[in-house]
């Protein structure tokens, strides 16, 4: 794997047929203005309360995260007469290569010698999407952390439209609630309750 040395953009209004149907996996989703509240494709607070794959998971504050989450983004777009409200999800996922067990013929009980990769690569993947336009924004960088998102938000910020607002719905991981995280001023986000991964649809892009 050649290695990257700066985050690159990985996508810019990337079709949905790219992202296997957005649609299909991120659920049903409709173009809004801003006098309509934006709707949230939180599954219903009993699925969320009694499907709870992680044991570390908390069930309450799952089914509470789905009752809020349409106040939250009806509150977003109150506060944001003037713009449509999009709703996107992000996440983040490590791609890597690294060797394999070698294999070499060799006469019964010798320990023979033989040429192994050791080496090994990966980089991340930073992705947003949203269900309701198809709009996907990508980037990809050999490492993570608050710099590289810092840089996701500010390129995702650019692609959205003037009279656009983007709500970005992610996780809790220590790079979305740093002190040195830059939110754009087009952009507001929502977190997800702790080890909730099921509440966060991109998960199954």
């Amino acid at each position: 794997m050649p290695p990257i040395e700066a985050p690159i953009t990985m996508t810019s209004g990337m079709a949905v047929s790219r992202w296997r149907s957005v649609r299909e996996h991120c659920g049903d989703f409709q173009p809004h203005g801003a006098a309509t509240p934006p709707r949230a494709a939180a599954p219903p607070a009993h699925a969320a309360a009694e499907e709870a794959p992680n044991r570390r998971a908390n069930p309450a504050a799952q089914a509470e995260f789905v009752e809020q989450l349409p106040r939250q983004l009806a509150a977003i777009a109150a506060a944001h007469p003037d713009k449509q409200v999009r709703v996107y999800f992000e996440d983040e996922a490590r791609f890597g290569q690294q060797g394999t067990l070698t294999h070499v013929w060799a006469q019964r009980g010798t320990r023979p010698t033989a040429v192994r990769q050791t080496e090994y690569g990966y980089l991340w993947v930073l992705g947003a999407v949203c269900p309701a336009t198809g709009h996907a924004e990508g980037l990809l960088s050999p490492r993570l952390n608050t710099s590289v998102v810092n840089l996701f938000l500010e390129q995702f910020s650019g692609t959205l439209g003037a009279d656009e607002h983007a709500v970005l719905i992610w996780d809790g991981a220590g790079f979305h609630t740093s002190g040195a995280l830059r939110v754009p001023a087009n952009v507001s986000v929502v977190q997800l309750p702790a080890y909730s991964p099921e509440l966060n649809p991109v998960e199954n892009l």
